[in-house]
């Protein structure tokens, strides 16, 4: 984004002819010009003809003050380009442990659940309605008792140690 141009412009008092101020009045919307930028103008076709080195050197220095604000912000959108790879990658690498995390737990939870005594368990206390699963949450290292719960349930049906009707109520 450019930044607006910090105006060196200022206020004076001049005195003018105002039969001449009046025809910059009126003849000035023609030429989309108002008394200021007649004025202006004039001033410049003064300083190219009697200081032009002078003028060049302000033309300079404004063009270098211009410069330099693009600069700066071309800068800022090197850092902010860096900012957002810092980002992108760290995002990255915490979804990765998320995953391996999350794979790691599937895999514990599956082993526990090989043990034929532990199903026998679940299946029992599931048909029996008598199953805690906020005490199944924290035993297999569940987000929530409801996660833990359509984990259990799903694995059972698969293998078949409870059917469909046993799972309501639980």
């Amino acid at each position: 984004m450019v930044k607006k141009e910090t105006s060196t412009r200022g206020s004076c008092s001049v005195y003018l002819d105002l039969a001449k101020k009046h025809l910059v009045d009126v003849t000035g919307p023609l030429y989309s010009k108002n008394l200021s930028q007649v004025i202006d103008d004039a001033l410049t076709a003064y300083l190219q003809e009697y200081a032009p080195l002078e003028l060049l050197d302000m033309e300079i220095t404004r063009l270098e003050e211009q410069l330099a604000i693009l600069k700066a912000e071309r800068a800022n959108f090197g850092v902010n380009d860096r900012i957002s790879e810092v980002i992108k990658a760290t995002a990255q690498q915490q979804a990765q442990e998320v995953r391996a995390q999350k794979e790691s737990l599937d895999a514990m939870r599956g082993d526990r659940l090989k043990n034929p005594e532990k199903l026998k368990s679940l299946a029992y206390q599931i048909k029996h309605k008598t199953i805690d699963w906020t005490l199944i949450k924290s035993r297999f290292e569940y987000e929530s008792a409801i996660e833990a719960r359509e984990d259990i349930l799903t694995r059972l049906l698969a293998l078949g140690k409870i059917e469909d009707k046993d799972c309501s109520g639980v």
